[in-house]
């Protein structure tokens, strides 16, 4: 009889051993609304690198495709978690995917002014502007004070526009 209470005891013993063990080696995982949080905290910083200030009427100096990109690769991946979000920060997912779509349209209107312009200021015989145009009116809206600052380019290239054309023959203008 002592020898079956030795026995019982022992695997009592050794099975809170192993119980022990085992749950000191099992951490807590973080729940999906905690990735969904630090991916929006993510998304938010990499929008915010994309304008020139919080207040997101400028683009930023070094605004490249390279840091769009990274910002909708973000937007992706907390779009997909997007279920596990409150209201509220589902809307700052919206908000953040039309500053993407603006900080986009931004660096499209500038690199079109810089290929048009070049480095001597001076548009290509050939340069149509209705595109630009177009862009900068969409633009309006979403970046008022940015397409202020476009104000001087914007006039040099349809004047200059305008003075090929009326200096250009006829055959050249189609």
């Amino acid at each position: 009889m002592i020898a079956k209470k030795i026995i019982a005891g022992t695997l009592t013993i050794a099975s809170s051993f192993l119980l022990v063990a085992c749950g000191s080696k099992t951490a807590a995982k973080p729940t999906t609304q905690d990735d969904a949080k630090k991916s929006l905290t993510a998304l938010t910083k990499d929008v915010s690198e994309l304008y020139a200030s919080t207040k997101y009427e400028m683009p930023a100096v070094k605004l490249s495709n390279a840091k769009i990109a990274t910002a909708t690769k973000q937007y992706a991946k907390t779009y997909k978690l997007r279920g596990d979000l409150s209201k509220a920060k589902k809307h700052t997912l919206k908000v953040a995917k039309k500053r993407i779509a603006t900080a986009k349209a931004m660096l499209a209107v500038n690199t079109e002014i810089n290929t048009a312009l070049g480095d001597k200021q001076v548009i290509d015989a050939k340069y149509n502007d209705a595109d630009l145009q177009k862009a900068v009116a969409d633009l309006k809206r979403d970046a008022p004070k940015f397409v202020k600052s476009l104000d001087a380019s914007l006039k040099t290239i349809s004047s200059e526009e305008a003075a090929i054309k009326r200096s250009m023959p006829r055959s050249y203008k189609d």
